[in-house]
């Protein structure tokens, strides 16, 4: 099992576009740095093996599956086998607790056999074109994961980006296919926000959220705070910041009077040009 460590995702105090939050603000930073990173770097570290262990027996248990010749008995089959294994009583515990919004079998050539539900819009598309680390699964055999986008059905339809887990299956040593999880990177972000406000429960009057960033992206939850994506770092700010401290950095805002402190922070473990803005604000 891989683990990563925060050596390589340290906040370090660089940017300050107001200096109006006294010693909250200061303590609010510390906190994000010495405080949340760590928790957040946990969680994911925790997902991460969760997923990975999880998704080597899905893998394992659909491999009958990919030997059914007749395609629309395979195609029952598979997709009966994945809605089973994320929910009780023959699930696979490390899958069913996951955010998770599909589990999809693919063919050795990347074409998918079917998801875990219907309708199946999944059904059909070449996950090995469109997400190279599935690819990597089928054709070298390694089991992985990163960031990646599923385009739309239509060519005007926006794509939505994915935290992307997947595990060869094998028969006799041989690959026969494939087992992808897809975790829509807003809903990562609202599963590290609700453990981290679950964790910091006791402490009365504080407020303590994530964002995820990829590029000039920004993921969460669709207006949960609609005041504070406002004053939240956009993309030429983070750019900017980073540019002076590559590893991470924390700023600073004021919104009716309260002062919030942000820390943007890459994270290599989700993928290239991806990380996490912590947003805290200590109690008045």
């Amino acid at each position: 099992m891989k683990r990563y460590g925060i050596g390589g995702v340290l906040v370090a105090t660089a940017m300050v576009i107001c200096a109006c939050g006294g010693r909250h603000s200061a303590n609010a930073r510390k906190q994000i740095r010495e405080l949340h990173l760590p928790e957040v770097v946990r969680i994911l570290n925790d997902d991460i093996h969760r997923h990975e262990v999880g998704l080597r027996k899905v893998a394992e248990r659909v491999v009958p599956g990919f030997a059914v010749a007749d395609p629309t008995l395979r195609e029952q089959q598979m997709r009966s086998a994945l809605h089973h294994l994320h929910i009780p009583p023959r699930g696979v515990q490390e899958i069913m607790s996951s955010p998770l919004t599909f589990i999809a079998a693919v063919d050795p050539s990347g074409v998918v056999i079917a998801r875990d539900a219907e309708p199946d819009r999944l059904k059909g598309r070449n996950f090995a074109e469109i997400f190279p680390i599935v690819a990597s699964a089928l054709h070298q055999g390694r089991e992985g994961h990163a960031i990646g986008e599923l385009p739309g059905l239509e060519a005007s339809a926006p794509g939505t980006k994915y935290w992307i887990f997947v595990a060869p299956s094998r028969r006799d040593g041989n690959v026969v296919g494939a087992v992808v999880i897809g975790i829509p990177l807003w809903r990562l972000e609202q599963r590290v926000s609700r453990q981290l406000k679950l964790d910091h429960m006791a402490e009365q009057g504080l407020i303590v959220w994530t964002y995820v960033y990829q590029g000039d992206d920004l993921f969460y939850q669709t207006a949960a705070h609609p005041e504070l994506d406002a004053i939240v770092p956009n993309a030429q700010a983070r750019r900017a910041g980073l540019e002076r401290s590559p590893h991470g950095y924390t700023t600073e805002g004021v919104l009716y009077g309260r002062s919030y402190a942000f820390g943007i922070v890459p994270m290599p473990i989700l993928g290239e040009d991806a990380g996490f803005i912590f947003v805290r604000s200590d109690p008045l």
